[in-house]
């Protein structure tokens, strides 16, 4: 909303401030994955016009421009090298994949995105989708980390139950789904969704690193993820053969 000078927002005390309009509704019940099911392919094509509306901004000079790449294996990757509370397989499995996640990566397509796409930050009316909330940490970054950080929060809230996380690979090919209606993924993003899955969770263990409990579950998460490769990827690239 703008000011009484017509500015989105006051400086003050070394500080900026802003204020959004109120979106009215509530944030999904992730345990109810019958919903999820229900709402993923409205969760997806609403990712996929906010990425429309975001790229078509064209200010992204003004934004942080990251690097996925050098965040994982120039920032996360030696911090948790000097950690002796990290599990040391975390490190073996990404240095086995540094140069085929490189090539993935380096390709991939970038843009203004919003970089905290979990669903506490998806508001719902009686189903129906009202808006996205929390716009504080937008940057340019490849395009499918919002799709991939989406798929990762469900996970880790369904996570601790075997079988409810029985369900997320087709609540998140739902997601994928409507996200390709909208917006095309291309055959190297679609074959870049495992390792992007990947590099979320070693910046997720990276912050937690010092929080046991996080810690591990986010470990936990990373060998899931790195052992499910192959059903991963033929989730997801089903919608390819649509």
């Amino acid at each position: 909303m703008e000011t009484s000078n017509s500015e989105k927002y006051v400086f003050y005390r070394e500080k900026y401030y802003c204020l959004y309009e109120y979106v009215a509704g509530s944030v999904l019940e992730i345990k109810d994955t019958e919903i999820l099911k229900e709402l993923g392919s409205t969760i997806g094509v609403e990712i996929a016009n906010l990425h429309q509306a975001l790229n078509s901004v064209n200010n992204n000079n003004e934004l942080v421009k990251r690097d996925l790449y050098k965040v994982v294996y120039g920032w996360a990757l030696p911090i948790l090298e000097k950690n002796e509370y990290v599990h040391q397989d975390v490190i073996r499995k990404m240095n086995q994949i540094h140069i085929d996640f490189k090539e993935t990566v380096h390709s991939l397509r970038k843009q203004i995105i919003h970089r905290d796409m979990h669903l506490s930050n998806v508001i719902f009316k009686d189903n129906e989708f009202q808006g996205f909330i929390d716009f504080e940490l937008l940057e340019s970054n490849v395009r499918v980390f919002d799709l991939c950080y989406c798929c990762t929060s469900i996970l880790s809230e369904l996570y601790s139950d075997e079988v409810l996380r029985g369900k997320w690979q087709h609540i998140i090919s739902t997601i994928f789904e409507g996200y390709n209606k909208q917006n095309i993924l291309t055959r190297e993003e679609l074959q870049s969704i495992w390792y992007v899955m990947l590099s979320i969770q070693v910046i997720f263990i990276t912050y937690f690193v010092q929080l046991k409990d996080l810690l591990k579950l986010n470990e936990e998460m990373f060998f899931w993820i790195f052992a499910n490769k192959e059903a991963i990827e033929e989730s997801i690239e089903r919608i390819a053969r649509k």
